[in-house]
């Protein structure tokens, strides 16, 4: 039994030594688990997060408008279209009406001069005959 006051003199002195920088350690290593914690927790977050975003679902949608958006597109253009022939048959219309109405108001004039011309001959017929 006399080794044991040696032996424990000896297990507090190793004790002493080592106990602080032990309990610093695990201190340390205590703060390091919490942020490894929280760490996890937030990219749990994250991918919760990136997991509710369904990129498919998005980019089809986005196709879907896409095709509205062309199919009202090619209705415009057709429309565009449509507007653009009649425009021109109206214009060739017009025109067409313009040089008949100007015909209609030489040939009046035509007529208008003939029977002017009619009526100084017959006019003058009277005149010449005395």
């Amino acid at each position: 039994m006399a080794e044991d006051p040696a032996v424990e003199k000896l297990s507090a002195g190793l004790l002493e030594l080592y106990q602080s920088p032990l309990q610093k350690l695990k201190i340390e290593l205590d703060e390091l688990n919490k942020k490894q914690g929280n760490l996890c927790s937030q990219l749990h977050d994250e991918s919760v997060k990136f997991h509710g975003l369904d990129p498919g679902e998005e980019l089809k949608k986005t196709f879907l408008m896409m095709k509205v958006y062309q199919t009202r597109l090619e209705n415009v253009k057709k429309e565009m279209f449509s507007l653009q022939d009649r425009a021109k048959k109206l214009k060739k219309r017009a025109l067409r009406l313009q040089q008949m109405k100007e015909k209609e108001a030489l040939e009046r004039e035509i007529r208008k001069e003939s029977n002017q011309l009619r009526e100084q001959d017959l006019i003058a017929k009277p005149g010449s005959s005395s």
